[in-house]
Parts: C-alpha cells; structure tokens; sequence
C-alpha cells in the first residue's frame, strides 16, 4: 500500500481462544508468488532471506 490504503484490525475472544483478523484493501498478492509466501526463507527482496519484518 505504497501510495495509502486501510489497514483493519479486529480481535474477539471464542471458546478460550483469541482471533486476530487482519485486512487491507491493496492490489493483492501476484499469483505467480502466492504459493509460496508461508515458505520459511521466501522474500521478494533484493536484500534479505526472508525472515525478518522489513518494511523498508
């Protein structure tokens, strides 16, 4: 969401658990990398092995 966008928040309790729902209303993902972004090390980065939190 480089040029702005919403970025929602909710949480509710159920049963003992905790939910925690996040949404936005970005362009997506590319299907081309979809099924990979719970991959351990992928990243789109030039720098990078996937892992951290790089919001740069």
């Amino acid at each position: 969401m480089l040029n702005g966008g919403r970025l929602f928040f909710s949480t509710f309790a159920e049963e003992g658990f905790s939910v925690v729902t996040v949404e936005d209303n970005g362009v997506g993902i590319d299907e081309k990398i979809l099924g990979k972004i719970f991959d351990p090390f992928f990243t789109t980065k030039k720098k990078g092995v996937g892992l951290e939190l790089d919001c740069s």
